[in-house]
């Protein structure tokens, strides 16, 4: 689980696209696209992943989604804490460590 204070930014090996409609992610995989671990995002995904720059803390991006969408700000934390767990867990996002 991630916590508000954590800040996250896309991987480095993984491309964004948007195809038909569909906001898709696809992990690159030693110069190949690894086509069989696509990831699609709805609109709140979307807009995270836009956000997800290396600046931002999670309780940042909640404000995003806050500010973009008709969602209370601790159900946009509460959404957003496992969805960033999974983007880590899968690869497609990467924790900045604090500075000490």
């Amino acid at each position: 689980m991630t916590d508000s204070t954590q800040i996250f930014r896309q991987g480095p090996d993984v491309v964004h696209r948007r195809v038909a409609g569909e906001s898709i992610l696809v992990p690159i995989r030693g110069n190949v696209a690894d086509m069989q671990c696509l990831y699609a995002l709805d609109a709140v995904g979307e807009c995270v992943w836009e956000h997800l720059d290396g600046t931002r803390s999670v309780a940042d991006l909640a404000a995003c989604v806050t500010a973009r969408f008709d969602v209370d700000p601790d159900r946009a934390l509460a959404d957003l804490q496992p969805f960033l767990a999974e983007l880590l867990e899968q690869g497609l996002v990467e924790e900045r460590l604090r500075e000490s």
